[in-house]
């Protein structure tokens, strides 16, 4: 009796597992990236400056706790630190912006630790357009119309 209790709860409560962790944001291609500005890499960085504490002491702990101005968190992924610890890449992607022709952001930004600090060394950028407005189906270096 207990063997069939156990195959129902699973049998009940594995479709409901699965649902919950499935992820309900979709995946795009990114087909080319490029380098932006001094200035746009500089505003990032002040963007950064607000959110860096003792508290916040990696890369990706930064860029979670930003905040857009459209309310929007980011979504982030960080690479394993390389150069003994000194250098880290991550990807920052923002979706559903108020934009009539930009739907998404993603940017690939390097990082490089001095004195304790994280700084972007480097940082690209790739949109992708809202429907009708340019390619939508993956993030790509074209400007939206």
């Amino acid at each position: 009796m207990k063997n069939y209790f156990w195959i129902y709860l699973i049998a009940v409560t594995t479709p409901f597992i699965w649902a919950q962790s499935s992820s309900k944001i979709p995946s795009y291609k990114i087909l080319k990236m490029v380098p932006v500005s001094t200035i746009e890499k500089d505003a990032f960085d002040e963007l950064l400056t607000e959110v860096r504490s003792p508290q916040l002491q990696t890369p990706e702990a930064m860029l979670r706790s930003l905040t857009m101005e459209s309310g929007a968190k980011p979504l982030v992924w960080c690479a394993e630190p390389t150069e003994q610890g000194k250098s880290q890449v991550c990807t920052f992607r923002l979706e559903g912006l108020n934009d009539d022709s930009v739907a998404g952001e993603v940017k690939k930004i390097r990082f490089r630790q001095i004195s304790r600090v994280w700084i972007p060394e480097k940082v690209e950028t790739a949109w992708r357009c809202t429907e009708g407005r340019g390619k939508s189906d993956a993030y790509h270096a074209t400007n939206c119309q």
